[in-house]
């Protein structure tokens, strides 16, 4: 499989972007781009890891819904969102910024399967 790191400072996401690695860490700070039309090809932007941590850093307004979940470790996240605790893992499913409508048919997709996801604003 893949290995190592990824680092992404001051980026723009686009829709359907990636970033995946099968083992190492995941740093990603910037925005996302929505596409113009969202599709089933371009409404997503996916950044995931088989082990490691994943950090991501978002403007505050960003405004899409998150589908998140550790298999084992822990999500914590600046914006205020529910997460659910399941056998050693956690999860959630829903708009990033809660406060916000409608939620966005577009979705940002952070899953690690051993490790640990931040979610930060800036």
């Amino acid at each position: 499989g893949d290995k190592g790191n990824i680092k992404m400072s001051n980026g723009v996401l686009t829709g359907g972007s990636q970033l995946v690695t099968d083992l190492g860490n995941i740093t990603f700070s910037g925005t996302l781009g929505s596409p113009i039309n969202a599709t089933a090809q371009n409404n997503f932007y996916h950044i995931s890891s088989g082990q490691g941590n994943i950090e991501v850093t978002l403007p505050a307004t960003t405004n899409v819904t998150l589908d998140t979940y550790t298999n084992q470790g822990k999500i914590s996240s600046e914006f205020t969102i529910p997460l659910q605790d399941s056998n050693g893992g956690m999860s959630y499913q829903g708009p990033l910024n809660t406060a916000s409508s409608p939620v966005p048919d577009i979705t940002l997709v952070v899953h690690m399967n051993l490790g640990n996801i931040a979610i930060h604003k800036k």
